[in-house]
């Protein structure tokens, strides 16, 4: 007998939330069309749950102490160098090991010109903090979701999550 699934349940071989899917894939589809609408599409890519390898970040080369999963990228088509990147992460669940991957790629990668943590709870609510390095250290501070980067609210394109 087929139960209904929790939209909440982890996904099998992923072990991540359905919500933390259906952000990342409408992220992927909301940059994509900004992309396309602006002409840009042909310039940069749209990355998800890819590994720094992957994209030609060794981590010998960039001193990374482990191979990072981002949650969704954006490079430069043609240097390949990371633009953008966001974490998706539960609220009310600790991150640390979040914000460390952050830090790391803050302070390795020096194009990244934005990095957010998106965190969403069960009830499809989300926010947004903004991360920087200040004086060698993580600065989170919560915004309104808006990405200057991308030229658009974030929270604009969540429409799997809306209520």
């Amino acid at each position: 007998m087929a139960t209904k699934r929790n939209l909440t349940q982890g996904l099998s071989g992923v072990g991540n939330k359905a919500y933390h899917q259906y952000i990342i894939s409408d992220l992927i589809f909301g940059v994509r069309k900004k992309l396309v609408k602006d002409k840009k599409a042909s310039k940069f890519s749209v990355l998800s749950e890819i590994s720094l390898s992957q994209i030609g970040y060794l981590t010998t080369k960039y001193h990374f102490s482990k191979d990072h999963n981002i949650d969704f990228v954006v490079i430069d088509e043609f240097s390949k160098d990371i633009l953008f990147i966001a974490e998706i992460e539960r609220a009310g669940f600790p991150i640390t090991g979040t914000h460390k991957k952050i830090e790391d790629c803050l302070t390795k990668i020096s194009t990244i010109k934005e990095a957010f943590i998106i965190k969403f709870d069960i009830a499809g609510n989300t926010t947004f903090e903004l991360c920087t390095i200040e004086k060698k250290k993580l600065k989170r501070t919560e915004v309104s979701s808006k990405s200057v980067f991308l030229g658009i609210s974030l929270k604009n394109y969540l429409v799997s999550t809306r209520n």
